[in-house]
């Protein structure tokens, strides 16, 4: 359908930023 690339790239863009977020917490939470 129509829908099914802009929902995998809204899912890549989303899957991205979560794995950046969880490493950038886990390094803030090493350099205490």
């Amino acid at each position: 359908t129509k829908w099914t690339l802009p929902i995998a790239a809204g899912w890549s863009a989303i899957l991205t930023a979560l794995y950046l977020y969880t490493r950038r917490r886990a390094e803030a939470e090493d350099g205490h």
